[in-house]
């Protein structure tokens, strides 16, 4: 790879993304809530992470290959759902699952993506691995919905966030006074609930929050499971006592 023309690590896709996206884009994209104190730690916790090599081994054929949930994917690294990608690109979310499907590896689609699921599912392949992150709604006909919506459109399992009552206070987007383009929208909810959800920080915004649950509770996911074949991972579990 040439370093010179093309990013080669981490660090420099983010020089590029400042280099070509405006300020407010590129820090929600980048930052996290509040003073992204938890964005910092994690990344100090991974450089912390070393590996164990061993020696002798052979190591002309290299085969990175393993399993989610049953699912062969070519590599362990998989894309994690974030929200709104039609900010930095015109293809969004489209563009992620083509890349996820031609590096054999697992996507997993945010409720808030600016296309639908069905839309994403198409341009990515309904061979392609893809699972659907979701919140769950008070509004349990809301849910059923969205989720016979995931079936039909082929997702192998639902990611359901558990971490997430209300919504973050984000300093960056305060400051920047980040808001969705009003040509984009919040497809899912657009498609699924009438709700025409352009701006992030409005009235609107709110809207989508109502599908947050508050009174969320083991016996909602215990309900989740009689209403889909699919597989319930869920997100936001951070003790051992809630595992």
């Amino acid at each position: 790879m040439d370093c010179s023309t093309s990013p080669c690590s981490i660090a420099d896709y983010h020089d590029r993304a400042r280099a070509v996206l405006s300020p407010s884009v590129y820090e929600y994209l980048a930052l996290g809530a509040g003073h992204s104190h938890v964005v910092a730690e994690n990344t100090r916790a991974f450089s912390r992470l070393l590996l164990q090599w061993r020696c002798l081994r052979g190591v002309k054929n290299v085969d990175m290959t393993t399993s989610v949930l049953g699912h062969t994917i070519c590599s362990p690294i998989c894309v994690s759902p974030t929200a709104m990608h039609k900010v930095a690109c015109t293809d969004g979310e489209k563009a992620m699952a083509r890349a996820c499907s031609r590096a054999g590896t697992l996507m997993t689609l945010s409720s808030w993506s600016t296309f639908s699921m069905e839309d994403v599912q198409a341009a990515g392949g309904i061979d392609s691995l893809r699972w659907l992150q979701m919140y769950m709604s008070p509004d349990r006909s809301f849910v059923q919905q969205f989720v016979r919506r995931a079936e039909h459109s082929g997702f192998k399992a639902l990611v359901v966030t558990v971490d997430a009552p209300r919504a973050a206070v984000r300093y960056a987007n305060m400051r920047n006074r980040f808001t969705l383009p009003t040509h984009l929208t919040l497809a899912h909810y657009t498609a699924a609930s009438g709700n025409h959800l352009k701006e992030f920080g409005s009235s609107s915004f709110h809207n989508a929050l109502a599908h947050i649950n508050r009174t969320l509770r083991w016996t909602d996911i215990l309900w989740l499971k009689t209403i889909t074949h699919l597989p319930i991972v869920v997100k936001g579990v951070m003790t051992g006592d809630d595992a």
